[in-house]
């Protein structure tokens, strides 16, 4: 018996869909490997700026003083310091929207506005400030500074879509009855990005220059099996994820290390996977099998999002900007003229604490 059309786009789709997983699956390996060198030195900035020598340094000095003398902490905690005062004041806004001397309205000639554009100035401003606020951007800038001072990089991602619950009290003025309101609103945001989980293009010099980037969350069963709430999930790939045995992991998980580092014992987890977020361009017949629409116009080339589980693509959608830029901010202490990651204050103060502590 002869398989019918639905049947055929069926098993083409999920034959675009594996075929996809597993070119991402590889580019995100590379990014990995390409950034091995990097972390390295992220972990010799974190013992350092917590105080600590490495097991070979402790080795060596067996017998003599091992005092250390952190003169790395004070300078970073000041630059934090420094850094979130003059870009975070408490008491006023760190910027602001007025028009030109001569704005100009949109239209067929672009004519000069002849009204007050004050007015229009204000309310957006006011907006803008608006939903800052709700996205807690100031308390994320301050995470993304110390990211920056420590690491030498921190990362805002947005704008991003959140859902928010929105409650009220509701008075019924024939009965007198109040009632709860639950409303569910779609709201701009932003959120910080950990620097361990953020995989750009690696042989892009400025996020400007990237291509793709690749995020990384790691999530337990429970939060596996709530990504099917969201919209456009394919449930056949977050079953086939569910029941994959293969605990692999792309990218090494640092997490025992950093407590190491701290002074925190390590803890068994349970099992996690791995969840990736990729951001770059793609392929129509990629978008096609993932469920999107798009044209088959060839002047048209579409950027888009891909979560996948391990190897299996579990949701895509086009980039909702129409510029197609990438949703990632990058602000580093000092730059890095060969890469996108930066210079924190105690990589810059290397020399310096070895001399104190000698």
């Amino acid at each position: 018996m002869s398989a019918t059309p639905e049947q055929t786009d069926t098993v083409q789709a999920e034959e675009a869909l594996q075929v996809l997983g597993q070119k991402l699956h590889r580019l995100a390996q590379d990014q990995v490997s390409a950034r091995q060198a990097i972390e390295t030195r992220w972990l010799s900035d974190l013992r350092q700026y917590h105080g600590e020598y490495t097991p070979d340094e402790l080795a060596r000095m067996k017998g003599r003083s091992s005092v250390y003398v952190n003169i790395t902490r004070n300078k970073t905690r000041a630059a934090i310091a420094r850094l979130s005062d003059m870009l975070l004041p408490n008491d006023e806004r760190n910027f602001g929207i007025k028009p030109t001397p001569l704005p100009t309205v949109p239209g067929d000639a672009d004519q000069t506005a002849t009204q007050d554009a004050d007015q229009p100035a204000r309310a957006m401003e006011a907006q803008i400030s608006d939903d800052l606020e709700e996205g807690q951007y100031t308390g994320h800038a301050r995470d993304l500074i110390q990211d920056a001072c420590i690491l030498g990089k921190g990362i805002l991602k947005g704008p991003i879509i959140v859902n928010r619950t929105r409650r009220a009290w509701m008075t019924d003025p024939m009965t007198g009855q109040s009632v709860l309101e639950v409303r569910q609103a779609f709201r701009p945001s932003i959120e910080r990005v950990d620097p361990w989980d953020f995989f750009p293009d690696m042989s892009a010099q400025s996020m400007s220059e990237a291509e793709f980037t690749f995020e990384r969350k790691l999530i337990n069963r429970k939060q596996l099996r709530e990504l099917a709430d969201l919209p456009g999930v394919i449930p056949e790939q977050l079953r086939r994820a569910l029941e994959d045995d293969d605990e692999g992991f792309i990218a090494n998980d640092r997490r025992d290390e950093l407590r190491a580092i701290t002074g925190v014992d390590t803890v068994t987890n349970a099992k996690r996977w791995e969840l990736w977020e990729y951001w770059g361009p793609l392929d129509k017949e990629e978008l096609r099998a993932c469920g999107c629409e798009v044209e088959d116009d060839p002047l048209i080339e579409y950027t888009g999002s891909v979560l996948m589980v391990g190897r299996y693509v579990i949701k895509a959608a086009i980039n909702p900007l129409d510029s197609g830029d990438l949703p990632y901010s990058v602000f580093t202490w000092e730059e890095d003229s060969s890469a996108i990651f930066g210079f924190g204050v105690p990589y810059l103060m290397r020399q310096p604490q070895k001399v104190a502590n000698a």
